[in-house]
C-alpha cells in the first residue's frame, strides 16, 4: 500500500479474500459490516500477517463489539400487544 501499486496477486488475494469472508459471514449468519475491510487491510498490505498486527486488530474489534453486545444485552424486550 505504500508503494502506491497495486500487484494483481494483491488484487486477486482481496477478491478471494472478501468472497470467503462475505460466504463465511452467510453460512454462519453473521454480520459484520467491517470485516471485508479489515480483510482488504491485511490482502492489500495495510496490515502485515504477525502476532502484533493481529492483537492490534483484536484490540480493536473488541473496543467496539463490547460495548455494543452491551447495549444489545441491556434492551428491554418489547411488550406483547393485546387483543
Amino acid at each position: 500500500m505504500s508503494t502506491g501499486v497495486l500487484l494483481p496477486r494483491r488484487a486477486w488475494a482481496s477478491v478471494l479474500a472478501v468472497t470467503l469472508t462475505l460466504l463465511s459471514q452467510a453460512l454462519l449468519k453473521a454480520q459484520h459490516a467491517p470485516a471485508a475491510a479489515t480483510t482488504m487491510l491485511i490482502t492489500l498490505g495495510g496490515f502485515k500477517a504477525d502476532g502484533s498486527d493481529a492483537a492490534t486488530i483484536a484490540a480493536g474489534v473488541l473496543l467496539v463489539a463490547s460495548p455494543g453486545e452491551l447495549v444489545r444485552r441491556a434492551r428491554i424486550p418489547p411488550s406483547p400487544q393485546g387483543p
